[in-house]
């Protein structure tokens, strides 16, 4: 055991005498022990940011135990419960006290009345939150009077305590308290019972049952009930009901008011009755198996049955007691394992088990209880580790998790303290999944089997990851959103201003792309997350000598050379600058070709209309008779419409109703230079038309002949038109082959 001078001496040496937290508690005891032992504490702490569970021994334990007492008493209170685990709780802006009464909301503790360590009855109370281990005091303006042993019952809204001992005797008043509102209002007393002490009190839902109890002089066996909702009072019915008595026990089963033992003038009493709150009737339990008789005992309500345990007779305190199924039978409660005998103890239902602790034993006051397990008729002993001191007559709730005990007498006087004791709440679970600060499994631990999870959290640019956690039985959630950018005119298929949209800000601007001909405009676009540019270049031509960029390469006219033409060739996407890959054609050759350049013209026979409208020589390469040109027939088959052409060695014949050859028309006038030589043109409608000035052809009546040529010449010619038809009707033949027709100085031949 840990003396008092050494865990004082201990407090003082680690310096936790001054309200230290639970980190200090942690960090100096080790400093002192340099070691973590086996008993567990309940709750967790936080260290370095890891949450870690403490264990101590039992002499570090006391030592612990009495610096949380003084020191930091919020934490433990509302922590996480761990079954069969003590904590203190904070202290309360109240005397110490016996006698008073206290109720559970739901989610406080409400306590009131009493009498000090003078004998003074007290007419004042607190609240106390165990999730905030806080305390508040109630207001005492319209609170009933000062009092001890009153009954108090909580509606769900309000506590409402009635009767009790006054200064003047047993007290027939009372009060309704709202914590919502810290408000007193008074009980109607009309239709109240008489004035009482040692009465019990039940809630059924709607009202509170009254019924029993002593004026001094009488044991009485009548009893009301009050509806609040009303404030009025109705008498129960006395037929059947039990005989006059006082301090005995009465349980709500859900439809009826179960009473049973007590005492009166002649002792202590072994029966009871249930009254039925339909019919108003009241019924005898039956006496067979039933407990001896008793008073000040503790009883319980399972939701099945009512277990009564413990209390006194005539000869002293009890450690028995029974279960009392309202079908109508008495089962005994096992003896083994049962706590000491006692009376004025607290006796609470968690859900599965009652809960004893405390109380008045022969010699005086214990600090000790059990845990009482009707499903299978068992008990276990309540931890005396970190428990309070032992007492009497002290208040006791059931929060939901926790037992909660305050005041009380002690060896050596009034108390002013109080306890949370955790236990199992309900049938235990498989596991400890769910966060909930509740050792739902009864092992001891709290939430211990949770199961962490990734969550994800935010948007676009902003999206997180993090883990689920359990922290105190509330989930905690460590997943943090990133900072969202100021707008998402990005194009990246990300929502960087985290609004839900993506690449909503995006700017489409104008481009230009390919060079040359293939030049052309367009618009950026977002999609997808690419950015995507409208702009297409121009399919690229053959590179023709025209001053353009045909083929798009960023030169201009730069292909230059002999042009190579022969049966067999191929035009398509053609320069014919390779004699190994001649043209097909004479009239893509030309075309294609420079100002001043060769078209290389192979021997064959090409079918075609040739058109120069540029300086370039067609020049056969083989013989003149076996080069040769038809047209289609449809237009002149060689027009010439440009000066410094020289035609040579390529015959043109065989195509009716054109001229084989025209140079100029009236479009191209001023023609010069043009030869054409070693070329014969036969088989044509006309065998070549010279109008190099553009005035329009002579015309005239058919069958009316021309005027005569000159002498010496194969032409018609009318000098005024400057007009010249060569081979007039087709039907003679041009042979210009060792000589050659040329006009150097314009108009003529």
């Amino acid at each position: 055991m840990c003396s008092r001078k050494f865990c004082q001496r201990s407090i003082r040496s680690l310096g936790l005498d001054s309200g230290p937290t639970g980190v200090d508690v942690v960090r100096r005891v080790e400093i002192l022990f340099g070691e973590k032992y086996a008993v567990t504490m309940q709750g967790r702490t936080t260290i370095d940011g890891t949450r870690v569970r403490q264990a101590w021994s039992p002499i570090l334990a006391l030592v612990l135990s009495a610096v949380l007492a003084a020191g930091s008493p919020a934490a433990l209170a509302g922590a996480g419960c761990g079954t069969d685990q003590w904590s203190a709780l904070p202290p309360a802006p109240l005397t110490a006290r016996d006698g008073h009464v206290a109720v559970w909301t739901g989610t406080e503790m409400i306590v009131w009345g009493g009498e000090d360590a003078s004998a003074a009855l007290l007419g004042d109370g607190a609240r106390f939150d165990p999730d905030l281990g806080t305390w508040t005091t109630i207001t005492t303006t319209g609170a009933p009077a000062p009092r001890r042993d009153a009954v108090a019952v909580w509606t769900g809204t309000e506590m409402i305590v009635w009767g009790g001992e006054g200064g003047s005797g047993p007290l027939g008043d009372g009060a309704r308290y709202n914590p919502g509102t810290d408000t007193w209002s008074p009980l109607s007393l009309a239709g109240a019972p008489s004035p009482r002490r040692g009465h019990r009190a039940v809630w059924t839902g709607t009202e509170m049952i009254v019924w029993g109890g002593e004026d001094g002089l009488t044991f009485l066996a009548d009893g009301a009930s009050y509806d609040p909702s009303t404030d009025t009072w109705a008498p129960l019915g006395s037929v059947g009901a039990p005989s006059g008595r006082a301090d005995h026990s009465a349980v709500w089963t859900g439809t009826e008011m179960i009473v049973w033992g007590g005492r009166d003038a002649s002792g202590r009493l072994g029966d009871g009755a249930a009254w039925n709150a339909t019919a108003d009737t009241w019924s005898a339990l039956p006496s067979s198996g039933s407990p001896s008789a008793r008073s000040d005992h503790g009883a319980v309500w399972t939701g099945t049955e009512m277990i009564v345990w413990g209390g006194q007779d005539d000869a002293g305190p009890l450690g028995s007691g029974g279960r009392y199924d309202p079908a109508g039978t008495w089962a005994p409660v096992s003896a083994v394992g049962e706590p000491s005998q006692r009376h004025h103890h607290a006796q609470v239902w968690s859900g599965w088990e009652m809960i004893v602790w405390g109380g008045r034993e022969g010699l005086g006051p214990t600090a000790s209880g059990a845990r009482y397990e009707p499903a299978s008729d068992t008990w276990s002993p309540v931890e005396t580790l970190g428990a309070p001191s032992a007492r009497s007559a002290m208040s006791a709730v059931w929060s939901g998790r926790q037992m909660l005990l305050w005041g009380g007498r002690g060896a050596a006087g009034v108390l002013a303290d109080g306890s949370a004791y955790c236990g199992c709440a309900a049938s235990p679970a498989a596991d400890d999944a769910t966060c909930d600060a509740i050792d739902d499994d009864c092992d001891g631990s709290v939430d211990e089997d949770y199961p962490q999870s990734s969550t994800s959290c935010g948007v676009g640019a902003c999206s997180a990851t993090g883990t689920l956690s359990c922290v105190d039985g509330t989930e905690e959630d460590s997943c943090a959103p990133g900072a969202p950018a100021t707008d998402d005119a990005t194009c990246d298929g990300v929502d960087d201003d985290c609004d839900g949209s993506v690449d909503e800000d995006y700017t489409p601007v104008s481009t230009t792309c390919g060079a040359g001909l293939c030049a052309a405009s367009g618009t950026t676009s977002c999609s997808g997350g690419v950015e995507q540019d409208s702009c297409s270049p121009l399919a690229p031509a053959l590179e023709l000598c025209d001053g353009l960029d045909n083929d798009c390469d960023g030169s201009v006219d730069e292909d230059q050379g002999v042009r190579y033409v022969a049966p067999g060739g191929d035009d398509a996407g053609n320069t014919c600058l390779d004699p190994a890959q001649p043209c097909a054609s004479i009239n893509h050759a030309v075309q294609v070709a420079c100002d001043g350049e060769t078209v290389s013209v192979a021997e064959g026979e090409y079918f075609e209309d040739v058109l120069i409208d540029h300086p370039v020589t067609v020049d056969g390469e083989g013989v003149p008779t076996r080069t040769i040109l038809r047209g289609s027939g449809t237009v002149d088959v060689v027009r010439i419409f440009s000066s410094d052409v020289h035609w040579t060695a390529v015959n043109v014949y065989d195509t009716v109703g054109v001229a084989c050859m025209r140079i100029g028309d009236s479009n191209h006038t001023g023609l010069r230079n043009v030869k054409i030589d070693n070329t014969s043109l036969a088989g044509c409608s006309i065998g070549a038309i010279w109008d190099s000035t553009g005035d329009p052809p002579d015309r005239q009546a058919p069958g009316t002949p021309s005027s005569p040529p000159p002498p010496g010449t194969t032409s018609r010619r009318h000098s005024r038109l400057g007009h010249r038809h060569l081979m007039v009707g087709g039907n003679g033949k041009i042979q210009l082959k060792l000589g050659h027709l040329t006009n150097n100085d314009g108009p003529g031949w």
